[in-house]
């Protein structure tokens, strides 16, 4: 350690040795300033008491020459006095304040009366106070007392200025050996703390540089000498066992950093694995705090919710349930979350049939079906939101460290199934109903007696027809199920010629009695072919599902017709396709939106016979084909469905137009 390191404030040694010094001079300074004050005070006090003795020698013997005009006495007097040590001048002043006489002493100890200017005067003291009077602010170093002359009246005033020099002179003396005797006491004390800390000082330096090697050496043990003071021994012996403790605590520490740096890399792994699936989780997750406060909401809950990072982040769980309240469709289905937070029960295994209960702070799920919220904004959609959350271990109170668990799930797609679910049990069920109970009842009326030819015959032919009837719509409903669970894995697209399948699969249908065929129109221009890649059998099911329609859609009669169609625009790929019309009853445009739903139909009278599949099989197979469909439809006035399907580009001839218009 260098001197300027051992004898700096950083040091014990020179902490010691500056606060010992510095403390001394503090008291001898103290001291000093005390002295200098009582010192002055008393030399104050002496040269008031010197100047207004002498203003009042001058007054008394200043009377009579005053009263008798004898200048020159006066004069003599004022010589006289101003030779007293301190006295800087003497003034005699008539009543009016104009000098009678003044005398003065110069800086060389030299007295000398000065004449002023005839009339000249000085500022006589306030009236109305004690007398004598002093001024110490006449002047600065000097002090003025006043006296008056009286001789019955008043015939003037003796003023007297004495100098102060000889406080400085006594300041001066006592602050220079003030600091002479400071010097001397830091200089001694000094050198007697240096004595007396020699030797601890040594033993410190010692402990110190052997606590630093401790940062190098396990288990290092420092010397102690038997002869040592009592207190550097058990330092000594102090050291030593630290040092060992250090030793194995440090082998402790290392093996459990090892083992934290694991914990901490499986820790991070299963972060990674968490927030991962909460990124690209579909269903919206948000947890809460031991304060109740959204600590945490995963990407999916804004995209489900509309709602921004900023708005929901930190906000307490109040704020969450008047945002997703503003975008219920009917806010007053919205109940907030305290339901869905209620009363945990046990925890996922002890639900699934383990039996152990959920443990403080892990989570708890509801005893309850999730609670289905459906939402106006930012979408029409159902949302299933279900509550979890921290047990409490049966203290009744939330631990700091419980949380909460919102989950949503999108479950529009699964409530619409289930919609179209209820709707085909009930379609289904109406629509079998009928020819199941004909053919329940003719069937019975058969077995139970007997019936003549011709009613026997008529009878059978019921069965039949319904039975056909019910053929039909189990053919509509495993129709659509294989066209759904193949996804066109069966479709067998071969090039053919499209008017030459319209043209066979119109002739082939049969109208309803007394109805007239439908009319085949062919497109504008010389007749030509109309090459696709199509599944002919599946398109001549699409077609004849759009004839039955026209026929069944139009009770009251009028034509049926179809119409070839190709599209050969610029900048388009080629389109062929046809054209189903009719004059029948129509639809609105509600209706003509909704005519692809399954199990829907436009007439919900249920006159008419059908079970609301057959244009979804059409739009289906259409789409397979890589198509399009497209119904136009007015109340009263009619129905007009178009298929278009792609067509092959080299088979398709200048002769036709770029469009076939309505």
């Amino acid at each position: 350690m260098t001197p300027w390191q051992r004898f700096g404030l950083r040091s014990l040694h020179g902490r010691l040795l500056w606060l010992v010094a510095g403390v001394m001079l503090l008291a001898i300074m103290a001291l000093g300033a005390h002295t200098v004050d009582s010192e002055s005070r008393q030399a104050l006090a002496g040269i008031r008491l010197q100047a207004r003795a002498i203003a009042q020698s001058v007054a008394l013997a200043s009377a009579n020459p005053m009263l008798t005009d004898q200048l020159d006495q006066v004069e003599a007097l004022l010589l006289r006095e101003v030779d007293f040590p301190g006295v800087l001048a003497v003034h005699l002043l008539d009543v009016d304040g104009r000098i009678q006489g003044h005398a003065v002493r110069s800086g060389q100890g030299v007295t000398r009366l000065v004449f002023g200017p005839p009339g000249s005067a000085l500022a006589l003291p306030p009236p109305g106070k004690p007398l004598p009077q002093q001024d110490e602010h006449a002047a600065p170093g000097r002090l003025v007392a006043w006296h008056p002359v009286v001789a019955g009246p008043l015939l003037g005033w003796a003023r007297v200025e004495h100098s102060l020099a000889v406080l400085d002179d006594l300041r001066h003396q006592v602050l220079v050996r003030t600091l002479a005797v400071g010097a001397l006491a830091v200089a001694l004390s000094t050198a007697l703390l240096l004595w007396l800390l020699r030797a601890p000082m040594r033993l410190l330096d010692q402990a110190r540089a052997f606590a630093e090697g401790l940062a190098q050496v396990d288990g290092q043990q420092l010397a102690v000498p038997p002869g040592g003071t009592l207190e550097t021994v058990a330092l000594g012996h102090a050291l030593n066992e630290t040092s060992t403790r250090l030793q194995q605590q440090r082998e402790t520490i290392a093996a459990t950093l090892t083992t934290l740096q694991q914990h901490e890399a499986r820790l991070k792994d299963s972060n990674l694995q968490l927030a991962s699936i909460f990124a690209l989780s579909p269903d919206g997750l948000v947890s809460f705090d031991g304060g109740g406060r959204v600590r945490f909401a995963n990407p999916a809950f804004f995209r489900l919710t509309g709602l921004v990072r900023g708005a929901v982040i930190g906000q307490p769980q109040a704020v969450l349930e008047s945002l997703i309240g503003a975008l219920c469709a009917e806010p007053s289905d919205w109940a907030g979350l305290a339901p869905l937070f209620d009363s945990p029960v046990e925890a996922a295994g002890a639900a699934a049939g383990g039996g152990t209960p959920a443990a403080p702070g892990e989570l708890g799920v509801q005893g309850r079906r999730a609670h289905r919220l459906q939402l106006a904004a930012p979408r029409p959609q159902v949302l299933a939101l279900q509550g979890l959350q921290a047990a409490t271990g049966g203290t009744g109170a939330d631990s700091p460290a419980v949380s909460r668990l919102l989950y949503l799930r999108d479950v529009t797609r699964e409530t619409e199934v289930d919609r179209l679910k209820t709707e085909f049990l009930s379609t289904a069920a109406h629509e079998l109903r009928t020819p199941i109970a004909s053919i329940y009842g003719f069937a019975e009326l058969l077995r139970m007696r007997a019936h003549t030819p011709e009613r026997q015959q008529m009878m059978l032919e019921r069965i039949y027809r319904n039975s056909a009837i019910m053929i039909r719509i189990v053919n509509d409903l495993l129709d659509l199920s294989r066209l759904e669970a193949h996804q066109g894995a069966d479709l067998q697209r071969a090039p053919a010629d499209l008017a030459a399948l319209v043209a066979q699969t119109v002739a082939d249908h049969a109208p309803p009695a007394g109805r007239a065929a439908p009319l085949l129109l062919p497109p504008p221009g010389p007749a030509a072919a109309l090459p696709a890649l199509i599944d002919s059998v599946k398109l001549g099911r699409v077609l004849g599902n759009l004839l039955g329609n026209a026929y069944k859609y139009s009770p009251q009669g009028g034509s049926v017709w179809v119409r070839l169609l190709a599209d050969a625009a610029a900048g388009r790929a080629p389109r062929v396709g046809f054209e189903v019309a009719d004059d029948g009853i129509g639809m609105t445009d509600e209706q003509v939106a909704r005519v692809f739903e399954r199990f829907y139909r436009a007439d919900p009278s249920g006159t008419i016979l059908g079970t609301g599949l057959g244009m979804s099989i059409v739009k289906d197979i259409v789409d397979l084909h890589g198509g399009a469909v497209d119904v136009a439809s007015t109340p009263g006035a009619g129905t007009r469905v178009r298929v278009w399907l792609p067509g092959l580009p080299t088979a398709l001839s200048a002769e036709h137009p770029a469009a076939v218009s309505a």
